[in-house]
């Protein structure tokens, strides 16, 4: 009961359910982009080598763009950077929705360049944001909060996503996206504008940018231990990010899916994430941090080797649940890596680790670009069983490393 309570008390706090609110809100419009854009390309380009191009532009600027984001989110008010982002991604989903008709594919591509960059600001200062509105001891819970909060909007977003692009035009679907965008914007304007470090408010010049980034790189690697963490962190987002761009082919050569079908089937992943962000915290102060997540990656790695062999859609969709579900350690990770972390260097070091999770990203789409004609699809699943248990193992040295570092007290 006391559990229940907890998780329910965060959302008295008017900062926070507004917050979430947005969360909710803006990956409902990217759920439904992120179903329709790559159905329209499949239609055109039926590989998987259109797919990894498009993510590939969606992670680009990521890796360009995230060191600039981490210094913004550590010398600016984190809320101002947010609806900075917002309104870019709503003045360049407009603009291309009038150009799709007659640069559909085009259009697509850069509707990928503009999220990406979008992207790279917002989540340096939403992940460090979160930190001021709650206190250390509600953080995990309010991460796990607002990771089902992410994953209720891409739900429903690529749900109605699936059925839209059946229904309406591919334009009518960006507008409709900008809009949401929209009303994710005015409740940020409703959050507290603060600044947590007031002498890093000044505009900052191109030194005092390197400076800045320099610091946090200094930071970084003189802790070891949170090196480690990001590292495991990076290994889970990659795996998270590249199953999305494996399902579409999967599920249409292999599944032969509609896409409203498809839709279904990426839905569930996020129920089982709601599931699991629900349930995982409660089972990290039951058995512990590495229990928890050593059991929940040897259940990731076994379910990906059985959607693999799977062929049917009804099977598809309850095995993506399971996924769902061992994907809720993810606040975990998340969580362990912030409170080992300074507030003022949070920015940096998440844009180094985005930037760092771009580049791996960008590296797996180019194996998949160039093997994605030949190389069987299920063998792709296998690939990624294999990444979890690759995690499993730095987790093994991680906790034994910091054993010996720390004999009455480790982060593992």
């Amino acid at each position: 009961m006391s559990y229940l309570y907890n998780r329910l008390i965060l959302f008295k706090k008017p900062a926070f359910m507004c917050y979430t609110l947005t969360c909710l809100l803006a990956t409902l419009g990217a759920g439904m982009s992120f179903i329709a854009i790559p159905w329209v390309i499949l239609q055109h380009h039926n590989n998987i080598v259109a797919m990894a191009i498009a993510a590939a532009l969606f992670w680009g600027p990521n890796v360009l763009l995230s060191p600039l984001g981490g210094v913004l989110a550590d010398r600016y008010p984190r809320v101002l950077v947010m609806i900075a982002s917002n309104v870019l991604r709503i003045f360049f989903l407009t603009l291309l929705a009038f150009f799709t008709e007659s640069h559909l594919i085009a259009s697509l591509y850069i509707v990928s360049i503009i999220s990406g960059i979008g992207l790279s600001f917002y989540i340096p200062a939403a992940m460090a944001f979160v930190r001021e509105i709650v206190t250390k001891k509600e953080l995990l819970y309010a991460n796990a909060s607002v990771d089902m909060a992410y994953e209720i909007g891409n739900m429903g977003g690529m749900a109605l996503g699936g059925i839209l692009v059946s229904f309406l035009s591919i334009s009518n679907v960006l507008l409709l996206n900008a809009g949401i965008f929209g009303l994710s914007s005015l409740l940020l304007c409703f959050l507290p504008k603060k600044v947590y470090r007031k002498e890093l408010a000044e505009k900052p010049p191109i030194l005092r940018f390197l400076k800045d980034m320099k610091q946090g790189l200094v930071y970084l690697y003189k802790n070891r231990e949170l090196m480690m963490l990001y590292s495991i962190q990076c290994l889970m987002m990659l795996q998270y990010m590249v199953a999305p761009i494996l399902l579409a082919p999967f599920a249409k050569n292999m599944l032969h899916t509609t896409s409203r079908e498809f839709g279904y089937i990426e839905a569930t992943l996020s129920v089982g994430v709601i599931v699991g962000g629900f349930w995982v915290p409660w089972l990290q102060e039951r058995f512990g941090f590495y229990r928890t997540t050593q059991s929940l990656l040897f259940l990731l790695s076994g379910f990906y080797l059985w959607f693999a062999i799977n062929r049917t859609i009804i099977w598809a969709d309850i095995i993506y649940f399971l996924i769902g579900i061992a994907f809720g350690l993810w606040p975990l990770l998340v969580t362990r890596a912030q409170e080992a972390t300074d507030l003022n260097f949070q920015g940096r070091v998440q844009s180094v680790f985005m930037c760092i999770v771009g580049i791996c990203i960008l590296l797996t789409y180019a194996i998949l670009a160039l093997t994605g004609l030949w190389l069987p699809l299920a063998s792709l699943y296998w690939m990624q069983a294999c990444l979890a248990i690759a995690i499993i193992v730095l987790l093994w040295i991680a906790k034994a490393r910091n054993r010996n570092m720390h004999p009455k007290k480790t982060a593992f």
